[in-house]
């Protein structure tokens, strides 16, 4: 395990205090302080986030119902081939701006100046491509009508500065503008889209989201914080450097983007059946599940930086948390994936009933991300993001290779096979350079008992279902599945209810 070492430095503008209990008590003020605003940043970004993702499933389960299967599918492969654009035209300089916002408050009004004209450029550059490249797209006029308007919504996006408010620890101002743009784009697609209406005006509404958000951002920027988003160019030399510390960020969240977005537009270029659309259906509502994926490890995070200097708590902290989440995220696959031929047509409307075994099969995707996220995060907190990059690298790579060869010959399914198979892989090899590089930390004993569980309760679905409800059979699998949790789990349940007990002052 790498050493972390400890530096003590004097500041002699700020001298220490004038003893040790002083010293102390300050020290305990400022960490309790620090732990009290993560926690309600934390639980901020949450409810902001929980709240976007009920109006994206309302706006998105209402565009299913509307626009049938297959015009869904289009839409879905256009925002697969926008998420490469959208990424393309920021390259890693939100997360840069953010780090170096919180490093330097001070230079905010430089910072902020040079990462907006940094991303206008690139977004220029990036809506151009799209629009050059639809002349030679083989799709219909209303998709290609649809990419103009999502390429001219990149023109809006350097506007939205949440990275600058994140830099300075002010997350509700992140959070209203991600409710912002989600609530205007779900409300004007309740109001504005019917069965008649055309694909293209989807754009229309996104443009309109990203306009708000933009708003919001920029009023905020400007009268809370006397910051002008355009208000410093960049000079050659400093903007190339900039781009340059950012691109590996970028190059890393495309990567990110290939391994889950790349079945998407494949299939959308050799399909525009209504597989598509139940493709891309199943695809946005595991992608909504893996949202809390994120925000489980966003929050683990810390705990794990902490733990890597100490080869005796990090294997406990690991084991536990694998224990745990392995529960979690298989109570999905139970829950979601095992009644997929119900969810999906409920959400969606009938015409999404076939592709409910694609649901089922893509719910496979949360516990193996959550299983895989132990692993990428150690990496990062170790301080080994270039082998957490080629392992993104090396699923990504397995994806669009499974993709050139199944695609073609299976539609769907193939789409299916490629998007698990380079999760695993990526999952593998994270796996395999945590145990050669760091630390053994298997995960097989953390998951025995939950799949275990999971085949009982699947059972239990099975012959419920033959005589009860979809639901009924829902209820009767879950209750049997959460009294197998508590059995199983007793002596770490009982050791998170010692650890949750208050301390005796002796």
């Amino acid at each position: 395990m790498p050493k972390v070492r400890r530096s003590f430095v004097t500041d002699k503008a700020n001298p220490a205090p004038a003893n040790a209990s002083e010293t102390t008590a300050v020290g305990e003020s400022e960490t309790t302080l620090g732990s009290l605003r993560r926690a309600g940043n934390y639980l901020t970004l949450s409810a902001a986030e929980a709240t976007g993702k009920l109006f994206n499933f309302a706006a998105f389960t209402h565009l299913g119902r509307t626009l049938g299967p297959e015009q869904y599918g289009l839409l879905e492969f256009t925002l697969a081939v926008m998420a490469f654009f959208t990424l393309s035209a920021d390259m890693g300089l939100s997360v840069w701006g953010a780090r170096e916002v919180a490093k330097n408050p001070r230079a905010a009004q430089r910072l902020v100046g040079e990462v907006v004209w940094l991303r206008a450029a690139l977004s220029l550059a990036s809506a151009a491509i799209v629009f050059l490249g639809i002349q030679w797209l083989p799709k219909p006029q209303a998709v290609r009508y649809l990419l103009y308007l999502y390429g001219a919504s990149l023109l809006l996006s350097p506007l939205l500065v949440q990275w600058y408010f994140q830099g300075r620890e002010e997350m509700h101002w992140v959070a209203a503008a991600s409710v912002v743009r989600n609530g205007v784009f779900a409300a004007l697609v309740l109001a504005w889209v019917r069965a008649e209406t055309p694909l293209w005006r989807v754009g229309w509404i996104e443009c309109a989201a990203v306009a708000a958000a933009g708003l919001l951002c920029a009023t905020v920027a400007k009268r809370r914080f006397g910051v002008s988003l355009f208000g410093v160019l960049p000079r050659g030399s400093a903007a190339w450097r900039r781009l340059t510390e950012a691109m590996p960020i970028g190059l890393a969240e495309l990567t990110w983007a290939s391994m889950w977005y790349l079945s998407t537009t494949m299939l959308g270029f050799w399909r525009a059946d209504a597989s598509l659309g139940w493709f891309g259906a199943s695809h946005r509502v595991v992608m909504a599940l893996h949202t809390f994926v994120w925000l489980y490890f966003y929050n683990l995070l810390p705990a794990i930086s902490r733990a890597a200097a100490s080869s005796g708590v990090l294997p406990v902290l690991l084991t536990d948390s694998l224990r745990v989440t392995a529960w979690g995220s298989l109570s999905v696959v139970l829950l979601v994936g095992l009644p997929a031929h119900f969810v999906l047509p409920l959400a969606f409307g009938s015409g999404f009933a076939g592709g409910g075994w694609m649901l089922a099969a893509l719910t496979w995707m949360i516990p193996v991300t959550m299983l895989s996220g132990h692993y990428r995060y150690l990496l990062i907190a170790s301080g080994l993001q270039k082998w957490l990059l080629a392992s993104t690298t090396a699923g990504a790579l397995a994806g669009a290779a499974g993709g050139l060869l199944l695609i073609p010959r299976w539609g769907a399914s193939g789409a299916v096979v490629c998007l698990l198979g380079g999760a695993v892989v990526d999952f593998a090899c994270a796996y395999g350079f945590v145990q050669r590089r760091l630390t053994r930390i298997p995960f097989l004993p953390a998951v025995r008992r939950p799949f275990a569980a999971l085949a009982i309760s699947a059972l239990a679905y099975g012959l419920a279902a033959d005589r009860l409800s979809v639901p009924a059979a829902m209820a009767i699998s879950a209750v049997i599945y959460v009294g197998l949790a508590f059995l199983a789990e007793r002596e770490l349940l009982g050791r998170c209810r010692t650890a949750a007990r208050p301390q005796r002052e002796s």
